[in-house]
This record gives structure tokens, sequence and C-alpha cells, in this order.
């Protein structure tokens, strides 16, 4: 289901009739339960009833714990230690399966007096207990009073909270509660490891138990959750070649059931593989980027020998609101995944800002000048000054070009070119000698501009806009001038079809190809005709991009397994790495430059500039296309 169902069924929670239940006397003030009746019972009553929860019964072995019992013993959720002495005595009764005398423990913390992470814990212990005596409306209750008292939001909630909500709705027959928060731990541990394997376990266990008439209900309901209902298939399978419903009239939990092997997320194995999450439109407006995006991320993961990382993909749908959930469900995972994305920037900004505080590394793909890497966020777009540092490195280190002009329209976009050009001449002790704007969008002034420039010594003209546009002010200029004078020009005019309608103008031009789709480049011919194979259409620069995107992080993760170093330090380490996109060189600020490739239009057609620098780390030969 949907996040929004998800935050709505939250609110729904904290809006039960249990207003009664708040912090007093550093306990929560709990009713007793009542009966299917309506006959009141107190605790101890209650779990007498059903023995096999976990009866006050001493024993010499250690008790198995039931599947939401995940928490380790004198720690709170995080990890950190808990001293009191009170958590250590209740840890000690559930260790012997004595929960009525852990769950008397656990209410004498004042829970005013102790860290927010040991409230939660003991929180969670509590409804932990009240639930193994099969007391889940004083469960909900426990949670209900917590959750209201915090303010959390539905991303807030820990995925094992999130798996107790999930066991204590089950047990009152709100089965679409139920599904939704198994749903969500399995939409936070990405599809697999211990939560995700817990959540499946669940949804089976609670299945087994519905009545016929509720059971196509629910899964009507649920036809479009894949991960539930490829669960409830299985039942429907199991029901339909003769087996029967579990626990008749619901007298036994769910989790009892004696046909069911019942496994805790703590003794479930954890996954060998790193995670990469990756964050894309892939509905909405832009979800043709995301695709092509997606396809060549998909690629690399595909080819990728090592099996360092498992890859999973998210929908931004280009919206900050959606993308900041997804990394906020992504900190609950056991391990916390690398991303890879967004693409656009408003959606980069505010996953940077979330994964900064949640400690998770980002590849982010934005080109967006505003947009600011650093403290484990990267950014690998085609940013204005990776086009620019290219082009002026081939003009003036490759060409020898020292007299420039610059003409270009009075718009930010072209502005922002223009200052990154100017910057880059001066670092080589250039200075332009002749500059002028224009109205965008107009001609009127080209003549003008193109007489000026006639008249002085100028060797290169950049232009920083379409195609158009240089095709209309090249034509002001004399045959004479044009064969003498290189325009130069940015990846806007990487249109093949473009450049062919202009080509008379065009001629002799050169300008920044991000992916050059005519190289002689063998591992990028391979790349095409496997990416065609595979999807059935041309490989785009997002497509290359992201190829170059996924194995950069696998390179990174398969250096951080063998080192032992984090991802910060093995991202960092690589020199230079030569993808399909160019040469990439990872900074210490968290920008990530990249030499384009350099391209002439000449009479035989496209030619690309060779590039300099000796590569330190390649694709080719790392990565099989399948």
């Amino acid at each position: 289901m949907r996040y929004t169902f998800l935050r709505s069924l939250f609110i729904g929670l904290l809006l039960l009739e249990f207003t009664g239940c708040y912090y007093s006397d550093s306990r929560y003030d709990l009713k007793p339960r009542e009966d299917r009746y309506g006959n009141r019972r107190d605790e101890k009553e209650s779990f007498e009833r059903f023995p096999k929860a976990g009866r006050d019964v001493p024993t010499r072995t250690q008790a198995k714990r039931l599947p939401w019992e995940s928490w380790t013993d004198g720690r709170d959720l995080g990890g950190g230690i808990i001293n009191n002495s009170a958590v250590l005595k209740g840890d000690a009764y559930v260790s012997e399966g004595l929960r009525i005398k852990a769950l008397e423990e656990y209410r004498k913390v004042d829970l005013n007096k102790i860290t927010a992470q040991a409230r939660a814990a003991i929180v969670y212990r509590i409804a932990s207990m009240q639930l193994a005596s099969d007391q889940p409306k004083s469960a909900l209750a426990t949670l209900a009073a917590f959750f209201e008292k915090s303010k959390a939001q539905v991303e807030d909630v820990d995925p094992r909270f999130s798996l107790l909500f999930a066991y204590v709705y089950g047990r009152t027959g709100d089965y679409s509660q139920a599904m939704a928060w198994f749903s969500r731990v399995n939409l936070i541990a990405g599809g697999s490891g211990g939560l995700h394997d817990s959540a499946a376990q669940g949804v089976r266990l609670l299945a087994r138990t519905i009545t016929d008439e509720s059971y196509q209900q629910v899964v009507a309901a649920w036809s479009t959750d894949s991960f539930i209902q490829g669960l409830l298939g299985q039942e429907s399978r199991r029901r339909s070649s003769g087996g029967v419903r579990v626990a008749e009239g619901g007298d036994q939990p769910f989790w009892l059931s004696p046909e069911v092997e019942v496994v805790s997320i703590g003794e479930l194995p954890a996954s060998d593989r790193y995670t990469v999450a990756v964050l894309l439109p892939l509905t909405g407006q832009y979800a043709s980027l995301g695709r092509a995006t997606k396809n060549g991320i998909a690629l690399a993961f595909e080819g990728d020998a090592s099996n360092v990382a498992r890859v999973i993909f998210k929908d931004t749908a280009g919206d900050r609101v959606q993308a900041a959930a997804l990394v906020q469900e992504l900190s609950f995972m056991e391990e916390p995944p690398i991303i890879i994305g967004p693409l656009l920037a408003t959606t980069s900004s505010v996953v940077a800002d979330v994964a900064r505080k949640k400690g998770i590394s980002v590849l982010t793909l934005t080109k967006s000048p505003e947009f600011v890497a650093g403290e484990d966020v990267y950014r690998l777009g085609p940013t204005i000054l990776s086009q620019v540092e290219t082009l002026m490195e081939a003009a003036v280190d490759q060409k020898g070009i020292r007299e420039f002009a610059f003409v270009y329209a009075e718009d930010q976009q072209s502005k922002e070119f223009v200052e990154a050009a100017r910057q880059q001449l001066l670092e080589r002790g250039i200075a332009p000698v002749y500059e002028a704007s224009y109205i965008k969008g107009s001609t009127h002034s080209f003549n003008t501009i193109a007489d000026q420039i006639a008249q002085m010594q100028v060797q290169a003209v950049f232009f920083p806009d379409t195609i158009d546009a240089a095709t209309r002010f090249r034509f002001q200029l004399p045959e004479q001038l044009r064969n003498r004078i290189l325009m130069l020009g940015t990846a806007r005019w990487n249109v093949p079809d473009e450049l062919r309608r202009s080509r008379k103008a065009m001629e002799g031009v050169m300008f920044v190809s991000p992916f050059f789709q005519f190289s002689d480049n063998p591992f990028v011919k391979q790349f095409q005709t496997t990416y065609k194979a595979k999807f059935d259409g041309e490989a785009d620069f997002l497509a290359a991009q992201g190829f170059d995107a996924a194995t950069l992080v696998l390179a990174a993760l398969k250096r951080s397994k063998q080192s032992g170093q984090n991802f910060a330090q093995s991202i960092r380490a690589i020199e230079i790495y030569s993808g399909l996109t160019g040469e990439i060189t990872v900074m210490p600020s968290g920008e990530v430059r990249r030499r384009f490739v350099v391209v002439e239009l000449k009479p035989g057609g496209l030619r690309s500039l060779p590039q300099s620098g000796q590569v330190k780390h390649s694709a080719r030969g790392q990565y099989e296309f399948k």
C-alpha cells in the first residue's frame, strides 16, 4: 500500500478509544482486558489460558523468543547499554520464559528519568510482554500512548515497532491494519533480510487463521501489494489443496501455529552483501528520465561479477516529500544502504539533507549548481563546471587557443556558463578579448556582434546557447572567419539530428559530449549493443550515467569489503575512473570532477578528441554485459 495510506492508518491508531492511557507515576495506567464475551479479566487470568505464550514455569533452558522480541539483553534498540536493574532483571526473566514477571520488572522503570532511546526500548518490551500474554488491546494502548506523546509520524516508526504493530493488530482481528504494517516492514527492509523474513512469516501465520469469508476480503483488498499478494497466493494454494485453517475460533494466538516453526528476528542470518538503493522518478512527469537511468544501473548490477551488492529501486515520483520518506524508511534497514540518486534538483537536496542526518552515503545525479555536496554526499552530474572545465582544457591545452570571445544570451544559465569559463581561463592566465550578450530568442544583434568580432584577433567564440541560435549566429560571420574562428559549445549541442541539419554552418565546431554515441571505444559499443538488445531502444546519456554511477559505487564497495575501509574512504581512493561518460575523479569535497569527451564536427562526421591523462581505474574488464 502507498505511504499516504500508512499515514492515515497511523493517525487512526492514535485516535483509538485508548484516550485514558498516559504516563502516570512512572508507569502506564492500563485497564484489564475484556474477553470476547465482554467479561473483564485481570492479566494473570488471561495469561493462564495460553500457557504456550509464556507461563511462569521455571525452566533450565533458555526460552525461545517470539517473532517480535528482537532486543538484545541489556541494550536499547540502537545497541546502547541500559544499566537499569529492573530492565536487566526483566530481560533475564524473558530468557527463562517468565514474561509476566518480566512485565512487572519493566513497569518499575521511571520513564521520565531515562534517555529517549532507553524509553523506546522499555515501551517496546512492555508492549511485547502484553502481547505475549495475549493482551493485544493493552499492547495497542501502550504503543498508542507512546507514539502520541512523542508526536511521531509513520516514517519515524522503527521497523521493529512496525512488526510489533502488525502482530498486535493481527491478534485483534484487524487484518487490514496488520497487513499494512507487515507491508511497511518489508518496504523498509528492501524485500530481503531478517526483518523481511519475519514480516513474511507473520503474514503466512496470520493468513492461516482467517475465516474463508474474511480471507477473500483480505485477498481483494491487497491485490495491488506484490509482497502481501504473493504470500496470500501461497495460502490460497494451500487451502485449495485441502489445507485447513489453524486455531479455529481464534482461541490460540496465530503465531503459535503448531504447523510452522516460528523464528525471531534476532535468529535470522544477515546478508553478507551490501545494499544499494536507487531513488529515481519512475512515475510521473519525469518517468522517462528515471527509467533510462534505471536501465543503465540495472545493467551494471547484472554484469557485476563480484556480486558484492544487491540493488533495490524506489520511486520518488519526482516528489520531495515522497523522496524524504523513502530515505527515512531506508534508514531503518538493518544495514542502511548506499543511495544512488535522485536525479532531479528538488528531490536531491531533500534526500541529501535527510541522509546526512541519518548517516547514509549518497551519490546523487543532479546537475543543479545550487546543490552542495559534502559530508558523505557526492554528486555525479553533467554540471556547468564539469562541462566548461572539459571544454576549456581541450581548447587551451590541446588546441593552443589563447584569444577567446564570449557571446551569450541574457539568461541565468548562459551567464553561469560564461562565469565558469571566465574562471577557467583566469586560472590559466587568460582573459577573454571580447564579450557580448543578446536577448534570449532574438537574433537582431547577431550581425553587429559578428562585425565587431571580425575586427578583432579572436581564435574561438564560446557560445553557450542552442544549436539553432549558434547556427544563426555563425551564418553572420564571413566564410573566411567561419573557417578561422572555432565555435565552442556545451552539451546542448550534442544532438546529432540537429547537427546534421545545420552541418553547412556548423562544420568545424567543437563541443562537449557527455555520452558520445558514435565513439570507437569498444566498451561503449558493447554497452550500446547490450542495452538495445535488452531494452529495445538506444542508450542515451542518462542510461550511460546510470551505469557509471553504479559501477563507481560497486567498485568502492568491493574495495571497502577487501580493505575494511568505510565507503567514504573507498570511493575517494579511486583516483580516476574511466567510464562511459568520461573520466571521473571523486574530490575530497564530495564533488565529482568529470572530464567528458570533446567532439568536433568534421567533413566526415563527428570525431572525438583523444583524452589525456593516465587512467587509474576502468570499468573495462570488470563487468560482463549479459
